[in-house]
Order: structure tokens, then C-alpha cells, then sequence
């Protein structure tokens, strides 16, 4: 068709354009060439009475292909839906089944005397097509604000794309029926799902005791660790049904992993003995069979139901950043020029945690990278005030309140993009701390951690703001709690010299000094050397509190007790002022 039409036959007006094509059309000829085209020309003539029944027409079907108008959005996507789960139901037993990518996009179109569409909005909604994996319907951001009111739907922003002839990136979401688990995945379509994630399967765990009637136990650990997870932002998760597929079958992980579109395979075995249960899990990366991770975990019977919530949290919150480590060992790995949203992020995230303004430089251009790509997704928000956060923490910045700031309006951004993100409100307590907002941080953390009971960072950030707003008391279960979640965090160090805070608030010195000298085992802050030797002065330990003096002094000589007053609140400042006078006398 060409786009150059006579004005004077034509009128201009505003429609709701679908474009479809059968996924895989040659490949389907070459193995059955008749049966192939029998059955689209079944498929085109089915389009033609349903594009009826949803009050539009079909304008173009050649070959594969077809295209349709509509009056509103609302009535292309419905046609969409129905379309693609008809065409499924009909093919259920069929191995060679036919698929359908659809595009749908909302725009200015000229329509001839002959009633033939032309312009900009049909062949946008072409290349919307292209974008969806098989099965998928894709619609532009012009068409997705049609949807708000249609809460039967979900959609997931797969990001902007660059289209031929187009002066701005086009915004692309595909859309699903909302279920009672939307955060999980479908097979196939979990691969490269929102902004690039990765999908994960945990499959059942094997019952290795000798009563079947344990069963239950294996099959409850796994529906529980498959809700945990889909709680997280960072993966998506596919449904147990199409997991538990594979209960009491033999298979190939690399098999299981290309079946259900899923990059990481999570295995396990539950043994049961009087009353004790050993539970083995294992994380694989599915294309390699790579083991990435594995744990085994012992625990008494006491409570059924409260050892299951416990194995699951800690399972799940030792399972998170082993998949995240290996995301971003697999950025790292890739030219900077294919790295899409997701990996911009990871890649941003490996430069997050060390020590200089030169790493935090490069976290934040991978960040910004990233929102550039998928600017309605959260993540990178989040993930940039963090790095803010530690920038005025490490002081690798001249401009404490511009970073406060900028920070804040991050934070803010990432809630609003992604409200149901634990990781979103995790963000925001802890810049709210930091601007000492401290019932607004309380807020954030305990909304993060009913989106995510296992995340210890909501727990750490939590304990954390009690500790500054005077509440020690408050602070130290969650802060104990944090370090039971994940034991080996790269953040351990913070929890235990915050967890030595608390107790030195309360006049638990002793126990003060010893989860300092932990922190600071393994790794050395001027903050928690100045707590610890302020610790022992109060607690009479003056010539070990002296050591921690000099010993402060000279690791970090452009720091200063009178540096913590920024950070600290005025009682628990004047509490060290008190200790370290104690030492000097």
C-alpha cells in the first residue's frame, strides 16, 4: 500500500488500529502447506464475525496477515483477547499450533473511497506488532491510557522503541487478563517479560522421607517460596500450575528452562525424621546448568505452620541476591551497547556499593540510562536515591542538600511508578531517613515489608529509623530480624553496628561493643570505631575505648566525632560526647 493518497476522496478521523500476523507462517507451510492455509483462512474468516461482535470491521487480510479497525480501544482490545483465546482453546491437542502477534495502536487515519485505511496510526500499530513474543497482544502508550478504567487487565511496559519515520521512541505495553496472581508469569511469555526480567521456576521439591503422606510439606514449601518470590520486583515467577507439571516426572533442566521460558530453575528435596525436617535447595541457571547457589537447612518440627513461614523466609531472602548477583555478573558480560533497561540497571547496581565518587558517578549514569529506556518503570528511581543515600553517607558528594533533593524526588517517582514494589517503598525510607522524616521513613519500610515479609532491608531500614527517632527498644527485634533473614548480606556490617546503636542507647554496653566489633570485623567505618570507643567509655572499658580513639584518628584523619552530629540525632550524639569525655579523663 502507499501512504500517497488523493485528499479530495479521502476523510481524516480517529481509530483504534489492530494489526495480527501468524507467528511463524513459513515455518508452518514448509511442514504443512495446505493444512497451514486451510486453517488461517478459517482463522480470517473467524476475525471477520468477531471483529462484528466487538464493533469494528476487518479492513486488509493478505497472506498471514490482517487488520482491523475499531471505534475505541476498548473494543480492539477486547477483539484482541477474545481472538487469541479462541484461536487457543480451538488448537488445545494441537502440537503445530497457530499463534497470533497482535499490535494495537490509537491514532489519525485516512480512509479512501474504496474504504482503505492510510497513515501514521497503521503503521505504528504494525510495528507494535512486532514487538510482542508469540501470543502476545502489544499496545502503544497512546492506546494504553484508553484502558485505565478496565481493571479485568493487567499491563506490563515492555519499553520504548525506535520506529522508522518516527521523530520519539514508542511506548509498548502487552496486555493480560488480571488474575488472582498477576505477578506471575505464563510459560514462553515470562522470557525477557517487563523491562527485560528474567523469570524463575521453582519446582517441586522431592519428598525423600519414607511416609507419602509428607507430601504435603514438599508441596506447601514450594507454594509458599513461589508466593514469596513473586513478591519481589526483580524476577518474574512462573505460576505453580505449569511448575507442578513436572511433579514426579524425570526431565532435563535445560529442557524444563526453554519450556517455560525461564532463565533460573529452583530445585529442592524435603527429608522428614521425627521431628526434624532437612530441607536442600539449589538454584540452576537453566541454559548452562550452572549451579548458582545451593543451602541446606535444618529445623526442628515445633510449629508446622511457623517453621514453613521461617524456612520460607529464609530460603527466599538468600535466593534474592544470588539471582541478583548472578543478573549482574551476566550485564557485566555484555557489550555496553546491548544492554537494554534491565541490564542497565544491574549494570548500574555493580558499581552501587563501592567507595568512591568516581563508582557513584557511573551508578547513576547506568540508572539514568536505564529510566531513559523504561521510564515508566520504578526500579531505576529506587536504585538511584539509594546511590544518593550512600553518597551522603560516604560523603561522595559536595552538596548535601541538592543530593537530599534530587534523592527525595527519585524515591517519590519510584513509589509512584511502582507502588506494589517493595523495593520502591525500601528506597523511600531510607531517603526519608536521611532527611530525618523519620515517621514518614517508618511508614515506607513497614508498607515495604507487608509487599515483602522476607525483604531484610525493610526490616534493617526500619530498625534503623527507630534507633535515630529515639525508639531503641522498637529498633532492636526488627534489626535482629533483618540479620536472621539473610545472615551473609553484603549490608551485614550495617546491621550489626545499628543493632550495637540500639543496645548503647539503652544502656547495653557490653552488648553495644561486641555487635560493633562485629560490624567492624568486617568492614571499617569511623562512625561505628567512634560507637564502639564511646561504648567503652561508658561502660568503664577506658583504656580499650582509648585504642578505638586513636585507632579512629588515624584510619580516617579527615573525620571527626563532631562529623556524626549530621547523621545522629541530639541524644544519641551527646550519648557518644558523654562516652569519649569519659575516656579523656
Amino acid at each position: 500500500m502507499s501512504d500517497r493518497v488523493n485528499e479530495s476522496s479521502t476523510r481524516r478521523r480517529l481509530a483504534a488500529i489492530l494489526c495480527a500476523d501468524v507467528v511463524d507462517y513459513t515455518k508452518h507451510t514448509s511442514r504443512d502447506e495446505r493444512g497451514t492455509i486451510d486453517r488461517v483462512r478459517a482463522l480470517r474468516e473467524s476475525a471477520h464475525a468477531l471483529a462484528k461482535e466487538h464493533d469494528g470491521r476487518i479492513v486488509d487480510a493478505v497472506g498471514d496477515n490482517f487488520m482491523a479497525e475499531f471505534a475505541s480501544v476498548v473494543n480492539a482490545t477486547g477483539f484482541a483477547m477474545d481472538a487469541t483465546r479462541r484461536l487457543a482453546t480451538s488448537q488445545e491437542d494441537d502440537a503445530h499450533a497457530l499463534q497470533l502477534r497482535i499490535g494495537i495502536h490509537v491514532g489519525d487515519i485516512l480512509e479512501d473511497e474504496d474504504q482503505r485505511l492510510y497513515g501514521d496510526a497503521v503503521n505504528l500499530a504494525a510495528r507494535v506488532m512486532t514487538v510482542g513474543d508469540p501470543g502476545a497482544v502489544c499496545i502503544s502508550s497512546a492506546a494504553q491510557i484508553h484502558l485505565a478504567t478496565r481493571s479485568d487487565l493487567t499491563l506490563q511496559f515492555l519499553g520504548e522503541y525506535e520506529v522508522k519515520n518516527v521523530e520519539h521512541p514508542v511506548g509498548v505495553h502487552r496486555v493480560e487478563i488480571a488474575t488472582k496472581e498477576p505477578t506471575q508469569a505464563s510459560p514462553k511469555s515470562a522470557v525477557e517479560s517487563s523491562f527485560g526480567r528474567p523469570a524463575i521456576a521453582i519446582l517441586p521439591f522431592d519428598n525423600m522421607s519414607s511416609d507419602p503422606d509428607q507430601e504435603f510439606l514438599a508441596d506447601g514449601l514450594v507454594e509458599d517460596l513461589t508466593t514469596a518470590l513473586a513478591a519481589s520486583s526483580w524476577f518474574t515467577v512462573i505460576a505453580r500450575n505449569s511448575a507442578f507439571s513436572y511433579k514426579g516426572r524425570s526431565f532435563n533442566v535445560s529442557d524444563v528452562s526453554e519450556e517455560l521460558g525461564a532463565r533460573y530453575i529452583v530445585e529442592g528435596s524435603v527429608r522428614r525424621s521425627a521431628q526434624r525436617v532437612r530441607v536442600n535447595v539449589q538454584l540452576i541457571e537453566g541454559a548452562t546448568g550452572h549451579h548458582i547457589w545451593a543451602e541446606k537447612y535444618d529445623r526442628d518440627m515445633h510449629d508446622l505452620f511457623e517453621m514453613q513461614d521461617e524456612l520460607t523466609n529464609s530460603i527466599s531472602a538468600v535466593l534474592i541476591p544470588s539471582l541478583t548477583g548472578a543478573e549482574r555478573r551476566r550485564a557485566l558480560s555484555k557489550p555496553d551497547r546491548d544492554l537494554g533497561a534491565w541490564e542497565s540497571l544491574h549494570r548500574g547496581m555493580t558499581h552501587l556499593g563501592r567507595g568512591n565518587a568516581a563508582e557513584h558517578l557511573e551508578t547513576r549514569k547506568w540508572l539514568k540510562r536505564a529510566m531513559k529506556l523504561a521510564p515508566h518503570w520504578g526500579m531505576p528511581y529506587a536504585n538511584d536515591a539509594l546511590a544518593l543515600v550512600l553518597a551522603i553517607t560516604f560523603e561522595r558528594t559536595d552538596d548535601v542538600i541538592g543530593a537530599l533533593q534530587e534523592g527525595m524526588a527519585s524515591a517519590e517517582r519510584g513509589v509512584q511508578l511502582s507502588p506494589n514494589d517493595a523495593e520502591a517503598h525500601h528506597a523511600l525510607g531510607w531517603m526519608t531517613a536521611f532527611a530525618r522524616q523519620y515517621e514518614r521513613s517508618q511508614k515506607a519500610f513497614e508498607k515495604g515489608i507487608e509487599l515483602n515479609a522476607s525483604m531484610a532491608g525493610c526490616y534493617h531500614g526500619l530498625g534503623f529509623t527507630h534507633s535515630m527517632n529515639d525508639r531503641p527498644e522498637a529498633a532492636i527485634p526488627v534489626l535482629e530480624r533483618a540479620i536472621l533473614l539473610s545472615p551473609h548480606d553484603s549490608q551485614m556490617h550495617f546491621r550489626r553496628g545499628h543493632l550495637g546503636q540500639a543496645m548503647f542507647q539503652l544502656g547495653r554496653y557490653d552488648e553495644a561493643i561486641d555487635n560493633v566489633l562485629a560490624a567492624l570485623e568486617l568492614k571499617d567505618e569511623y562512625g561505628f570505631t567512634y560507637l564502639v570507643a564511646a561504648a567503652c567509655g561508658q561502660a568503664g572499658r577506658i583504656e580499650e575505648g582509648q585504642i578505638y580513639v586513636e585507632r579512629a584518628k588515624t584510619r580516617f584523619p579527615e573525620q571527626s566525632v563532631e562529623t556524626l552530629k549530621a547523621f545522629l540525632s541530639a541524644p544519641l550524639y551527646e550519648l557518644h560526647l558523654e562516652g569519649l569525655a569519659k575516656l579523656a579523663e
